[in-house]
């Protein structure tokens, strides 16, 4: 019931049309992908190598990164239903930019901790 309560307070007060787009099963799992890097840090705690550890956390956001794109191009069918559909597609297709842009820079940022955690154990 609380999770519900935070989607009904989330429509009310977006200034987006996301959270309406999204279905209250699918917008839970959404914030949850917002609390993986703290997930994240913590699955990748034993590592001892920062560059292996770094690795590891990047790795897990990409995957972040790449199901939030998903959830989002989702999301995209929905705005036939919407009051204003162009509208609709123009803010999901923003957000899957932006997304796609961070996909980006953290698949550099994985290959550069890749590099560095090989050249680590050499």
């Amino acid at each position: 019931m609380e999770t519900l309560d935070k989607y009904l307070s989330a429509v009310q007060e977006a200034d987006s049309s996301l959270p309406m787009l999204l279905s209250p099963p699918t917008w839970v799992a959404w914030r949850r992908l917002g609390e993986a890097t703290k997930e994240c840090q913590e699955k990748c705690q034993g590592i001892k190598l920062a560059s292996t550890k770094g690795l590891c956390i990047a790795s897990c956001q990409a995957d972040e990164a790449v199901k939030r794109i998903a959830m989002l191009r989702s999301a995209l069918t929905a705005c036939g239903r919407s009051k204003n559909p162009d509208k609709c597609r123009e803010k999901i297709n923003e957000q899957i930019e932006r997304w796609t842009e961070k996909l980006k820079l953290i698949r550099i940022r994985v290959a550069k901790l890749r590099v560095r955690a090989a050249k680590e154990r050499a």
